[in-house]
Parts: C-alpha cells; structure tokens; sequence
C-alpha cells in the first residue's frame, strides 16, 4: 500500500505551516512594536518629569534667589554702591542648580543717587536648561520714629500732669516721672523709666532700641523745595505774627501766592513766630527762626493725607488751651468758607462750609509736628498725629495723645528711613531671559 501523500494534499499542509509562520512572525513583530511603544512611552513620560521637576525647583531656587538679595542688602549698608543696576550677581551652586539676583531702580535706573527708591530684587533660578525669574519690590517705610505718638531723642521730663489717651511716649534716652497721672498711656526709653507716685495703666518698657529720627539736615527740603514762601507777615516788638487768619491751598493771608498742597514755608531770618486764634490746612515750614510758639486756640491739620502740619527749625512752645475757635463777623474771619470745609478731611470732602460768621472749631492738632529743637510750654493739647524731635520734653498742664498709624505706614518726604521693607503685593513671576 503506498504512503505518498497526493501533490495538492502536501500543498495544502505547507501552505498551513507558513500560515502558522506567518502568524507567529506577525505576533512576534506586534509584541516587538508593542515592546517598543511602552519603552519610548516610559522614556518620554521619564523626560517630561525631569523636566516638570527642573521647572519645579528652578522655581523654588528662584524664589530663595529673591531673599539672598535681601539677606545680602540688609547685611551690606552699601548695597547701592556694591551692585549695579539691571547686572546679575555670579550665580552660586545651590541644590542641582544655581541662583542669582539682580536689583533694578525702576524710578530712574540708578540705585546710588537716592538712598529712599524702591528697588525691584529679582531672583532667577537655573536647573540645567529651566530658568526661572522671580521678583518683589522694596520700598521705604517710615522712621521708626513715627511708630509712636510722642517721640524725642532727649530727656523726658514729667511732673505734675496728666497724659490722657491710650498712645505711646517714647525717648531714645530717659523717661523720668513723678506724680504723673498717665491713664492708659505707655511709655518706652531707651535707657531708663522711671516712675514716682505716678498712677496709670499703660506699659513701661526700657531698654529699647533707639528709634530713628528725620535727618535735621534734610528734613526741610522737599516743602521748601514744593511750597510757596509766604511773605509780609505783621511783626510786632520783633515777633512775626499770625493771628486770626486762615491758612489753606486756596488761602494765603500774606504774600507769595497759594499751594495746590498747602505748603508754606516762612524764612524767619532768625525772628521769634507767635500764632494764635488760626484755622491752618496745610503744612507750615519755619527756617531760621528764633522759636516758635503757638498759644490760645486753633485748628491744625495736613491738606495733604499723612503730611505734617507743623515744622519748626527750632524750638516750639506750646502753649494752647481748650477755648474754641470761632468765626468773627467784626474781624471778619470765616474758618471755613467755601473751598475748606471743616472737617478739611484731606480733601476728600465730608466737612461743612458756608458763608455765615456762626460756626466754631475745637482746638485741636492733627498731623506731625517736627522741632529740629525741643518742644515745652504749659498746654492744654488734643492732638492726633505724631509729635517728634530730637530734642527733650518737660510740659505742664494736660496733653490729650491719640496715635495715628497712617504716618507711618504712608511717610512723607522728609520721614523716610533708610531701610527699604517689602512691599506687600509686588511678588510677581518674570519670562525667563
């Protein structure tokens, strides 16, 4: 019997053996591509995370950039003259990457001609080919000796009188008491408090840091630089005069014109100035002058929200009294026509103002008072604000003290320290260079 298997038979069992090769090829191939897939799959998503982890610490490598420049300006009191504007510091190692910053005046592109611009402190972080640039701005603040409502770099002396309100006196040398009524208000020396047969509540903290003053030598600058000099003031037995008038941007009693700001500066040529029964609205600057008093009633305060009121280069008396302060049909004196409302409010309105000779004003004082000297008198005083000097204090009668932050917190010129602080809501993300 023969085994030989028919022609088309043997055809049909190759043709299904290179099925099954082919089957088995193509499989092979599928898994290989497959294979090939979750390889370059694995290598691109292994990519993309080292490259989401360089932009994550590029980041935070930039952002500690930002208070190395800080820590470097702070320990540095010559940074302005150290760094040049707009030029990064040599990056240094840090982590996998490095970190520099840059500081940038936006004001005029200079960082050594003005001791109070903000500067904008860049830091930019590198991790291989990720660069990442962030930035914050510093600005000036206040002297510290604004944080107070009373502030004198002498001696204070107290004795039989009585300090009402919940404020702080401070001194960068001694506080001496005795029998002092103090209520509620606090007080802080730099060297010593002292306190004998005294009543009150308040704090008593020595010693303290000594609190930074304006700089006599340019405190006066910018008003006399931006105010109108008033001029044709009445002098009598050698003492300038201001008395029964009304001071404010759209009233100038006496020569020189008006200020939009209410700025007024006098050069006293070394005469006394004697103010009484007055309205002011504005900022009063007195140059060498032989002490200025202000006595009786009045109403002072800024045209300008948290400018000064009072600057004296010399000393100031004060000598005011609770008496109010009223219009006058016979002189006549209207304190507050139309234009200057009572209260002035900085302008932002919300007083009162008229034509009539029938209102009356509190004595009062709103704003800062600066004396490059000493301040003393026999006073009834309610003041809001902040009182300064390098001077010393040694009052009788009454001082009512109600602290106002917003000199601080908005210095004006003349009133800025030196030491630049943060500035809340300038942090920002740059493009990367």
């Amino acid at each position: 019997m023969s085994t030989d298997v028919p022609v088309s038979s043997a055809f049909r069992i190759r043709a299904r053996r290179g099925s099954i090769y082919l089957l088995v090829l193509s499989a092979g191939l599928l898994l290989a591509v497959a294979g090939m897939s979750v390889l370059i799959t694995t290598q691109l998503a292994t990519r993309s995370a080292a490259g989401n982890d360089d932009v994550a610490e590029a980041a935070v490598l930039a952002e500690s950039a930002v208070e190395l420049g800080l820590a470097k300006m702070k320990a540095n009191p010559a940074w302005r003259t150290t760094y040049t504007n707009n030029v990064a510091t040599t990056p240094i190692a840090l982590g996998r990457g490095t970190i520099s910053f840059k500081l940038v005046d936006e004001s005029d592109g200079n960082l050594s001609n003005n001791a109070t611009d903000p500067v904008r402190v860049y830091g930019i972080g590198k991790v291989g080919k990720t660069t990442r640039v962030y930035s914050m701005m510093i600005g000036p603040v206040g002297i510290s000796g604004l944080s107070t409502a009373m502030c004198f770099g002498g001696t204070v002396t107290l004795g039989a009188v009585s300090i009402y309100g919940s404020a702080t006196i401070s001194s960068n040398a001694s506080i001496n008491c005795t029998g002092t009524t103090l209520n509620a208000t606090n007080l802080e020396a730099a060297v010593s408090v002292t306190t004998v047969t005294c009543t009150g509540t308040g704090t008593r903290k020595f010693p303290v840091v000594a609190k930074e003053l304006p700089n006599a030598a340019t405190v006066f600058d910018y008003y006399v630089a931006n105010g109108t000099r008033m001029s044709g003031i009445p002098v009598s037995l050698g003492v300038l005069q201001i008395t029964n008038v009304l001071i404010s941007p759209t009233n100038n009693p006496f020569g020189g014109g008006t200020n939009p700001n209410g700025i007024y500066y006098v050069d006293c040529g070394g005469s006394a100035v004697q103010i009484s029964a007055v309205r002011i609205v504005g900022t009063m600057v007195f140059r060498n002058c032989g002490g200025v008093t202000i006595q009786t009633k009045m109403n002072l305060e800024p045209a300008k929200r948290g400018y000064p009121v009072l600057m004296v280069e010399g000393n100031l008396t004060w000598k005011t009294n609770s008496t109010v302060l009223s219009d006058n049909a016979t002189t006549p004196i209207n304190f507050n026509p139309p234009g200057v409302p009572y209260p002035y409010n900085f302008g932002l309105g919300g007083g009162t103002s008229n034509s009539t000779y029938t209102d009356s004003y509190p004595t009062r004082i709103t704003g800062i008072v600066y004396a490059s000297g000493t301040i003393d008198g026999n006073s009834n005083a309610v003041f809001t604000g902040c009182i300064i000097t390098p001077g010393g204090w040694a009052p009788s009668g009454s001082f009512d003290l109600t602290y106002d932050p917003v000199y601080y917190q908005n210095p004006p010129p003349g009133f800025l320290s030196t030491t630049l602080a943060p500035i809340g809501g300038t942090w920002r993300w740059e493009a990367a260079p």
